[in-house]
């Protein structure tokens, strides 16, 4: 999951190094493919969170702050256009 400003740079804020599906869900899918709604979880992606959604682990990412991932920063997007 990145964030890529017109001018190509981006800011990575979930980043598998090897590609893989690493088996964890943004809140509660349903997984019945029932054509209905999981459950949602808030997620907020800040500068000043150190904390790396993709190295949550587990089976759910737990709803919370989080910043940029893998060593990606928001600092990549200054200067560049909306």
């Amino acid at each position: 999951m990145l964030l890529t400003a017109p001018n190509g740079q981006s800011v990575y804020f979930a980043q598998y190094g090897d590609g893989n599906d690493p088996g964890t869900s943004l809140g509660i899918p349903d997984e019945l493919d029932n054509g209905n709604p999981g459950t949602g979880f808030e997620y907020c992606f800040t500068p000043e969170s150190t904390a790396d959604i993709s190295s949550t682990g587990g089976t759910t990412v737990p709803a919370g702050i989080y910043g940029a991932s893998n060593g990606s920063s928001f600092t990549d997007l200054l200067g560049t256009s909306l």
